[in-house]
């Protein structure tokens, strides 16, 4: 496998997301086959690759170098598998892409439905979601998995036997992995949207529930819708979370990238690949603070509410509320803690992003130079508001221990 392999993987991406896929109940079934095949594929291929490896050590030279050969074929098939394997849960979210955009038009623009033949829509939606989100996310640390495994290989047990065809496969792998942790965050941008859309049915429900107090089938459901929202906005910040974590590894990949490459354009290419990186870590730390923050909104209004029934509430009732209530409110704490450790984690990163840009100064011309200071002012610009905002959010926190 090669680089324009791998850009032709990801042209096809895009116009697959640009067109969209149906795909019949009939078809999904198949597919699903077709997955299990892939996975045993895979599953057959690392066995060989295990052999050769003992085989490596206690063969002579000239067979090595054909086990070396053999390996690396291997390892380019696997890579493809998964390659596979993704593609097929992408086009399943392309599919609930378009489900989710419907859903939210028929919202926006009240075409004639209900909100509760919607709120069931969803509630399938996010059943899809989580099973596609599932399997997607295991294909995909595994195959992360497997890149790793493969360079390390390749920089150490089958380095002397493939040769040149190794490099080749080590760049492929670094692709790779690279265009793959930006097409994972199109699948978070999609569960974003979904957790645009319960937030939405939550606020409407409130409204409604204003309007008609005694109505106790709307309460219900409220409640029902309520706990969902929570349960989207926690399990898109471990998503989110676990993102950060990848991108790292990424970060890491690109740092031996750029030191192995000669002065010239090479590095130069290195270095804007790793600046792009930056910036998309830098988003999904806004991503998961702002889901925070919408998780912290939320929480604060139900404890409001919860407060006000308290006054009220006697016997049984009484006792129930204050245990949610307590439960409520070491949960924003969690949440809070969560997103001041989120703001001191983004911080920490950007200070490594200026001493890095400090460093690249030095050498550098006199254009790239300006290029350069502008975007460590901007920088030092986002670390201000990151400060405020922590700041901000510990005060606030310290004013109600006072109280």
């Amino acid at each position: 496998m090669n680089i324009k392999l791998n850009k032709k993987y990801l042209l096809s991406f895009i116009l697959t997301f640009a067109v969209g896929i149906t795909v019949s109940a009939f078809g999904q079934e198949e597919e699903l086959k077709k997955q299990e095949q892939r996975a045993a594929s895979i599953e057959k291929m690392q066995q060989r690759i295990a052999e050769i490896e003992k085989e490596m050590k206690e063969g002579e030279f000239k067979r090595t170098q054909a086990l070396g050969e053999e390996a690396f074929g291997l390892i380019g098939q696997i890579d493809e598998t998964y390659l596979q394997m993704k593609e097929s849960y992408q086009q399943q979210v392309i599919q609930l892409n378009s489900r989710m955009r419907q859903v939210w038009e028929k919202i926006e623009n009240s075409e004639g439905v209900t909100r509760e033949s919607l709120d069931e829509k969803l509630q399938l939606l996010q059943s899809d979601w989580d099973r596609v989100y599932q399997r997607l996310t295991h294909t995909h640390d595994q195959h992360l998995d497997q890149l790793k495994d493969g360079i390390r290989k390749l920089r150490n047990d089958f380095s002397t036997a493939a040769g040149q065809a190794a490099q080749e496969l080590e760049t492929s792998h670094f692709e790779s992995m690279a265009r793959w942790e930006q097409t994972h965050e199109v699948f978070l941008n999609v569960n974003q949207t979904y957790a645009q859309i319960v937030g939405d049915t939550l606020v409407h429900l409130k409204k409604r529930l204003r309007e008609e107090p005694g109505n106790r089938e709307l309460a219900d459901r409220l409640e029902k819708v309520k706990d969902r929202y929570f349960t989207v906005q926690r399990r898109l910040q471990q998503r989110y979370r676990s993102h950060l974590g990848h991108l790292d590894d990424e970060l890491a990949i690109r740092m031996i990238q750029l030191e192995a490459a000669e002065e010239g354009k090479a590095k130069l290419q290195f270095e804007q690949l790793l600046e792009q990186l930056r910036d998309r870590k830098n988003e999904t730390f806004k991503n998961l603070q702002v889901s925070y923050r919408e998780t912290i909104s939320a929480s604060e209004s139900v404890l409001t509410e919860m407060n006000s029934r308290l006054k009220t509430a006697t016997g049984r009732a009484k006792e129930n509320l204050e245990d949610q209530l307590a439960e409520f409110q070491a949960e924003i704490a969690d949440t809070k803690s969560a997103l001041q450790n989120s703001y001191s984690g983004q911080i920490s990163f950007i200070k490594k992003q200026i001493e890095h840009l400090t460093n690249r100064l030095s050498g550098a011309d006199e254009e790239t130079k300006k290029l350069i200071s502008t975007r460590m002012n901007d920088l030092r610009s986002t670390v201000e508001t990151l400060t405020k905002n922590s700041d901000a959010l510990k005060a606030n926190a310290d004013e109600k221990v006072r109280r």
